[in-house]
């Protein structure tokens, strides 16, 4: 008798392709005719089967106006929105029972750390999303009301415990490294704006990490903006630390990956799409078309670290002997001197 094996409860597939680790799940709005005024709309593994075991996810969050996500944790997972449209007023409860609270507008992004009792509400008039990253590839949630007041089986957490409870007040496990912190250390604009893509490679990153966002410091998360021009290119390169997920803001896209066997993982998407990209892989993105494009990338890894294939091999700092490329790439040392000359630091 055979039996499928399995990793963290999801079976292991001997056949995959670009379909694993991509999905149009969050491209749309969600219904926000609810009680809250609020849907969260995963792209988990349970939507993208290619996510199992590389710890990453994203969800899509919309929010009607006045609308609310109330209260809740995610057990396995730090949280980091970026600010679709609208705006929005976002909080969590660090252990030692302060709110961290900030009004975040289009293109900004928050951090909530893992395990702590954090909200988003929409005070506005116009509705609000968010796509918000999480380095888990099911984070799980806890809403505080339903879970301490609706739990199945009934009548569920007895009412004595609730009422001695909230005299006392609500803790989660959490753990700041800054002694001093406040809402600043926890957002930043630093990915608000498309960059300036007038260089060799037609593109330009710009990260949302611990560098820009003290507060991500022992997180194990991060963002990043991803401009091409057209027919720019963000060139193969790999995260050491980090699996990576990008959700396409603006344009097409040709991606993908190579894995350890020299099978190439490819394939075209559009605006709303998302895909993944297995820690430590080389992989690339490259836009094709007329017109510019845009990603917003999601990390499992405060600082993911990137070597460019090309730059590393031939423009480092001491290079490379060419003897040693000459022989890797099978070319003779003219070429290698001159892709050293053409990618060398401009001085």
């Amino acid at each position: 008798m055979l039996f499928a094996l399995k990793l963290n409860g999801f079976p292991c597939k001997n056949m995959f392709s670009a379909a694993d680790f991509s999905s149009m799940v969050i491209s749309k709005p969600g219904a926000t005719n609810n009680t809250f005024g609020s849907l969260v709309t995963g792209a988990n593994v349970m939507a993208i089967p290619g996510l199992n075991t590389l710890g990453v996810s994203m969800a899509r969050i919309d929010y009607a106006p006045g609308g609310i996500n109330p209260p809740h944790l995610h057990p396995r997972a730090t949280e980091m929105i970026y600010v679709l449209q609208g705006e929005l007023d976002v909080g969590f409860i660090t252990t030692a029972n302060v709110l961290v609270a900030k009004h975040i507008v289009q293109g900004e992004v928050f951090v909530f750390p893992r395990g702590l009792v954090h909200f988003q509400k929409n005070n506005g008039h116009m509705p609000a999303a968010v796509i918000a990253g999480f380095n888990s590839q099911l984070a799980g949630t806890q809403s505080i009301a339903t879970t301490l007041f609706a739990a199945t089986p009934a009548p569920g957490v007895p009412n004595d415990i609730l009422a001695q409870a909230f005299q006392i007040g609500l803790t989660v496990n959490g753990y700041l490294c800054k002694k001093n912190f406040s809402e600043i250390d926890f957002s930043s604009m630093a990915i608000a704006k498309a960059g300036a893509t007038n260089n060799t490679f037609g593109s330009v990153v710009t990260g949302a990490n611990v560098m820009k966002v003290p507060g991500l410091n022992t997180l194990g998360v991060s963002m990043a903006r991803i401009d091409y021009a057209p027919g720019g290119i963000n060139p193969p390169h790999t995260h050491p630390r980090a699996t990576e997920m990008i959700f396409v803001l603006e344009g097409e896209l040709d991606v993908g990956f190579i894995t350890t066997s020299n099978v190439l993982i490819s394939k075209h998407i559009v605006k709303g799409e998302v895909f993944a990209f297995p820690r430590g892989l080389v992989h690339f993105q490259q836009n094709n078309g007329d017109v510019p494009a845009a990603v917003v990338a999601g990390f499992n890894s405060q600082l993911p670290g990137t070597q460019s294939i090309a730059t590393t091999l031939f423009a480092s700092s001491p290079t490379v002997p060419d003897h040693v490329l000459t022989k890797t790439f099978q070319v003779g040392t003219k070429e290698i001197q001159k892709i050293k000359s053409r990618l060398a630091p401009k001085k």
